[in-house]
């Protein structure tokens, strides 16, 4: 409806539309367009056509394109307006899908973070998506922080 007057207006005004219409539709794209979605312009119809936000991408009021979520946040929502912060213990590589707990040997103590980190020689992980590495306890030894700490031989 609305394009139809902007277009009535311009033919009445100019005789003639000497700009493309995507140009003469672009403001009414972003007032109609709601978060989650990107609209563009579609000449036949002389209307706009809203379209999803895929996974991994979000947008405000108005986009005329999906943004991308950085790095270390995610959304596996279609038209989604926000994307969530990667939580503690986990990692975000890939934006479309959900967060992945930190593998044994490996965590991860921040938020937003695409990956996680290894341990050092020495540490373990008492599990999956830790937010920290473990010192190995007196009386036990760690070769791989990916195991639990083994015990000391007696007498070593």
């Amino acid at each position: 409806m609305i394009s139809s007057i902007i277009f009535a207006y311009f033919i009445a005004i100019y005789g003639c539309l000497a700009v493309p219409l995507e140009e003469i539709l672009a403001p009414v794209v972003a007032s109609n367009c709601m978060p989650g979605y990107y609209c563009v312009a579609n000449d036949r119809a002389r209307s706009v056509t809203p379209q999803a936000c895929p996974p991994g991408t979000f947008t405000g009021i108005g986009a005329p394109v999906c943004t991308p979520c950085s790095l270390g946040y995610w959304t596996v929502r279609y038209a989604s307006s926000y994307c969530d912060v990667c939580p503690i213990g986990h990692m975000c590589y890939n934006a479309s899908f959900f967060p992945e707990p930190c593998p044994l040997g490996t965590a991860n103590p921040f938020l937003g973070q695409p990956n996680c980190f290894a341990c050092n020689t020495g540490d373990y992980t008492p599990g999956l998506q830790s937010p920290a590495c473990a010192t190995c306890p007196h009386g036990h030894f760690c070769t791989d922080a990916a195991e639990q700490p083994k015990p000391c031989p007696p007498g070593k």
